[in-house]
């Protein structure tokens, strides 16, 4: 998994936060992300994306937004589900 998300964000100002996911496996599945949002290591919100589905090799990117209070740099942390398994 790659996630793309800017280094600073003004409050108020939509981040968005895109991760690439491929499913390498020999059947479809459905994928999510979910993760923490944190500034100065304090988890300061949660995010969690649609749920897509992927055939046997198919590569997507997965679109998220957080809207930030506060303008600064963030932290984002987090799994890929697959079939509602952490990978």
């Amino acid at each position: 998994m790659r996630m793309k998300n800017p280094p600073v964000v003004l409050a108020g100002e939509l981040m968005t936060i895109t991760t690439d996911m491929r499913n390498s496996g020999e059947r479809p599945v459905s994928t999510t992300f979910r993760g923490t949002v944190k500034r100065t290591n304090t988890i300061i919100g949660m995010i969690e994306g649609p749920v897509a589905e992927l055939l046997p090799g198919q590569e997507s990117a997965l679109e998220m937004v957080y809207i930030p209070n506060v303008t600064g740099e963030y932290t984002i942390t987090g799994r890929m589900y697959y079939n509602n398994k952490a990978s």
